[in-house]
């Protein structure tokens, strides 16, 4: 923000926000602070100017002139406080070849959910695993006993689903192959359920 308080800037309807390049095609060099703008598309819309941001970045997803804020879309659109988050920037870097931040570099003005997810080491986890999907067991009852019971083969047997599975303690997805190309879990969030059959099969 070059002008307004980004806490409160969008917190009244009506009220915008100009990108320094608007605020001089429809001020000029006066202060459009406190000035009024009105959009005609349908219906008649005058907003408030109540604070003015740098351009966008040319290389953005989302590429705008103004933001403005009512009830309806004030979340969507409200600029997040980001002071006192140390996330990357290149200045930190330039000024210091061992600069570490907290936070992977973020963008604001981009909204890609992927900026902040696959992209970066900071939310990967090792996903390497070990599973034991099936188990199965079976027992023929011996020759002798079958044929006092007149039957050909007698055979009892188990299987378990989902015996188990080994991974990082830091993986927290129920199903580790449940994993897209992007590496993104598209699993359900219930655990995995032991499954435990058991049978006999008789032979007459």
């Amino acid at each position: 923000m070059i002008k307004g308080n980004r806490a409160t800037v969008l917190e009244k309807p009506h009220s915008a926000i100009l990108t320094e390049a608007t605020a001089q095609k429809l001020f000029g060099n006066s202060d459009p602070i406190g000035k009024t703008i009105t959009h005609y598309a349908g219906d008649t819309t005058s907003f408030v100017v109540t604070g003015i941001m740098k351009n966008v970045p040319q290389n953005s997803q989302q590429q705008f002139d103004a933001l403005s804020g009512n009830i309806a879309n004030f979340a969507k659109n409200r600029l997040p406080d980001l002071d006192g988050i140390n996330y990357w920037t290149p200045q930190g870097a330039a000024k210091d070849p061992n600069y570490k931040a907290d936070f992977p570099a973020i963008n604001p003005l981009a909204g890609n959910f992927y900026q902040f997810f696959p992209f970066s080491s900071m939310w990967n986890v090792d996903g390497s695993y070990f599973k034991v999907k099936y188990l199965m067991a079976g027992y023929n009852i011996p020759r002798a006993i079958t044929s006092k019971l007149k039957v050909k083969n007698i055979r009892v047997y188990g299987l378990v689903d989902n015996v188990l599975i080994i991974k990082n303690k830091h993986n927290n997805m129920p199903d580790p192959e449940a994993v897209d190309q992007l590496g993104v879990y598209s699993g359900g969030m219930y655990p995995q359920p032991h499954k435990f059959t058991f049978g006999l099969d008789v032979q007459l």
